[in-house]
């Protein structure tokens, strides 16, 4: 059974870019939200305003000053790989030398999961998006498009008990992104979980989330993503 998150009083500091000539000396970013099993939460603020570090923190990646992150009782101590938590960004990050179906069985074998199952697993997911003959391919070999499908099968391949889609279908061109998005909601119906999705833009907000919130900006730079 799936955990709400919650975003409680959390502070996170990081040191503006040296380059940067106007300012304070550090982004302070402030957080406070929750979002239940079933959510899927669209925050929506302009690039560099500190979305995908606050994802990070979420995430166990960079400490927060203050505040919690909780999912359930003791998730925060555990070491990232065992959070099962599921990430998806812009670029699909799949591992160049891994194969396709290595590429899948690559987050199952961090979870522990044996060898059979976790090739099963795997080409299950790849018959499911009509990549079954791909899968002793290079990944080098897939289109944009194809790299995004692997990348959202392994998000969920591991049953994850929270997803964090950090801007990832922004490179594809509409209707790649259209049909995306529509698999996205597909899959959470399958997999409820807690859900946050980030974007610089606001279209597909209407195809794949259930609430949103804004970003904004007070007292030079601090950026608040809280709940209204």
């Amino acid at each position: 059974m799936s955990s709400t998150l919650i975003v409680e009083k959390v502070q996170i500091e990081i040191s503006r870019p040296k380059q940067a000539l106007t300012g304070s000396k550090k982004i302070v970013i402030r957080a406070d939200f929750q979002v239940a099993p079933g959510d899927r939460l669209a925050i929506q603020a302009p690039s560099g305003f500190g979305k995908s570090t606050l994802f990070r923190a979420i995430a166990g990646f960079i400490p927060v000053q203050s505040g919690r992150i909780l999912l359930e009782p003791g998730w925060d101590l555990l070491p990232i790989h065992q959070r099962k938590v599921g990430f998806l960004f812009q670029d699909a990050a799949l591992f160049p030398h891994l194969n396709v179906r290595e590429n899948l069985e690559y987050a199952l074998r961090l979870q522990g999961v044996g060898a059979e199952e976790r090739r099963a697993r795997a080409e299950a997911a790849l018959a499911r998006i009509g990549l079954k003959n791909q899968a002793e391919q290079s990944t080098d070999s897939l289109s944009g498009g194809e790299r995004q499908r692997i990348a959202l099968s392994r998000t969920w391949l591991i049953h994850p008990k929270l997803v964090l889609l950090d801007e990832p279908f922004s490179a594809l061109d509409a209707g790649l992104q259209r049909e995306m998005q529509d698999w996205v909601v597909e899959l959470h119906r399958e997999n409820p979980v807690p859900l946050l999705w980030i974007t610089h833009d606001s279209s597909g907000l209407e195809r794949v989330a259930t609430r949103k919130m804004e970003g904004r900006q007070v007292e030079g730079d601090v950026r608040i993503f809280a709940a209204s």
